[in-house]
């Protein structure tokens, strides 16, 4: 039972660390606008604008993989 409220303190101290260290939705956009841009996309061309959709889509795909990899986890570690 303490190892599991541990382990609860410890995930959600780290989650607070990740989170301020995360950029802001504006800082992503633009971030994401400087790589098109940086790969010779005219800005506000229909595949400037592609390939921001284009990154977005990623980026959730990854986030949504590695919340799911973390539901489906055990939540006790195996004992050997």
């Amino acid at each position: 039972m303490t190892s599991t409220f541990c382990r609860t303190i410890f995930l959600s101290m780290l989650s607070g660390l990740v989170a301020a260290c995360a950029m802001t939705a504006e800082q992503q956009a633009q971030s994401d606008g400087e790589r098109c841009a940086a790969r010779g996309l005219q800005v506000n061309s229909k595949a400037h604008d592609e390939c921001i959709t284009g990154l977005q889509s990623q980026r959730d795909a990854r986030l949504q993989r590695r919340h799911q990899e973390l539901v489906e986890r055990p939540s006790t570690p195996d004992r050997r």
